[in-house]
């Protein structure tokens, strides 16, 4: 990825997300502070068993959508400019088959 500066976050963020749709990746916001922000696949993360049920216990059969996925990207504000400082991860999941079923895309095409 070549190195640019944008003026503001919002520039960086939509610039990123517009990047890696194309690649079929969704991007999200997984930590933001005043002069650092953090971008990570849709993917990532893990569900947490707030009600503490087994697969026994559970009424319904489950699914999630989330995989884990470690894809992180971290953008930080130099010198008055917005730019990318780290690319870590891959992803653990396949991707760019179809975007239809995450929800970040189904909401940023609504509004």
């Amino acid at each position: 990825m070549s190195v640019t500066a944008f003026s503001s976050k919002e520039e960086i963020v939509d610039h990123l997300k517009d990047q890696y749709i194309k690649e079929g990746v969704v991007l999200t916001t997984k930590r933001s502070k005043e002069a650092v922000l953090w971008l990570k696949c849709d993917r990532g993360g893990s569900y947490r068993n707030r009600y503490h049920l087994s697969d026994e216990t559970r009424q319904r059969k489950t699914s999630s959508r989330l995989a884990g996925c470690p894809f992180e990207i971290t953008c930080r504000l130099k010198d008055g400019v917005w730019v990318v400082t780290k690319v870590a991860g891959s992803h653990n999941h396949p991707v760019g088959i179809d975007l239809a079923g995450h929800s970040a895309v189904r909401t940023s095409e609504s509004e």
